[in-house]
Formats: structure tokens, sequence, C-alpha cells
């Protein structure tokens, strides 16, 4: 059963009722909903006011944390006729670590002195939130599926039933 729609909270929640229905018919065996969200994803909520006050940037800040979590290539090692980008990036135990991330270093704007820095941590609070594990798409609108084996019965009376319990009970 495909559910499309816009808002990925109502997809959620319709392929979920989808889902419950579907467990009603007999010959249902596996029913499962396409994860869509879930994924841990890293938030950074930059202090606008303290980074202005560091004479920082958020293009700054955010180029820092991409390069640090992301990479960025840094050149290019040559390997006969063969050539591979250099990625410059924080260690994995680093990019995994919310603590590490947050004293990330950044360069302040140059003065009269030598170049100093500050933690990340001190312009901007870092946490992991729950994020879209992925977005399906078809024809352009947003699709989550609905997936059930069928298992002691003819598939088309099972999906004649199957509709009808969907038409009957999801709005």
């Amino acid at each position: 059963v495909k559910v499309f729609g816009d808002d990925p909270a109502v997809l959620s929640q319709t392929a979920q009722q989808v889902a419950q229905a579907l467990r009603q018919v007999p010959g249902a065996a596996e029913v499962k909903v396409e994860q869509t969200d879930g994924l841990p994803m890293l938030s950074v909520d930059i202090d606008r006011a303290k980074a202005a006050r560091y004479g920082l940037n958020l293009a700054e800040i955010q180029e820092a944390v991409a390069t640090a979590v992301g990479g960025r290539e840094a050149g290019t090692f040559y390997q006969g006729d063969r050539r591979f980008p250099i990625l410059v990036r924080l260690p994995e135990s680093q990019r995994e670590s919310l603590q590490a991330l947050a004293r990330l270093p950044l360069a302040l704007p140059k003065g009269e002195g030598p170049v100093s820095y500050v933690p990340l941590g001190e312009v901007a609070s870092l946490d992991l939130r729950p994020g879209p594990n992925q977005v399906s798409r078809e024809d352009g609108k947003r699709r989550v599926v609905v997936s059930a084996n069928v298992s002691g019965r003819d598939l088309g009376s099972f999906v004649a039933q199957a509709q009808q319990v969907v038409r009957d009970q999801v709005k």
C-alpha cells in the first residue's frame, strides 16, 4: 500500500493506521511500514549574539562544522596514472562525540595579536535529534510504503478484503 502526502508526520501516522488495519485481515503476515524517521542527526544551534561578540559569522561556523564532520577536499594524491582526493576531517571517534565536537576550535578574526580560538561549544549548542531516515518520492509526491506478505489464502481475495478494511478504517 502506497501512502502519498506532503506532511511527513501525517504520512507516518496514516501509514501506521494502514498497517494496523492490514494486520486485521486474515492471511496478513509480516506487515511492515517503511522506516522514514529515527535516524539520529547532529543539530548545531548557533547562538548568533555570542558568535557576533566573537566576530564570527554563521557561514564560518557552519563551514568549520561541515569540514570537521563531513570532510573537505584539501588536495590530490597522484599515484602513477591514478588520482585520489585528499579529504580532511576529524577522526571518527571525535565526529561521533558531542563533547569532542563542542571542543572544535574556531579561529577568531585576525586582530593585531596572534590568532586565537574559541571552542564551538562556546557559540553553539550541539545535540543529536531524530531526523528523517529517508524521503521516498513518486511522481513528485512524498510516499511511504506499507508492505505485507500473504500466507494461507489466495492473493486476490486478500487484496479485495484489505482494500475494504483500509477504506473503512483509515481516513
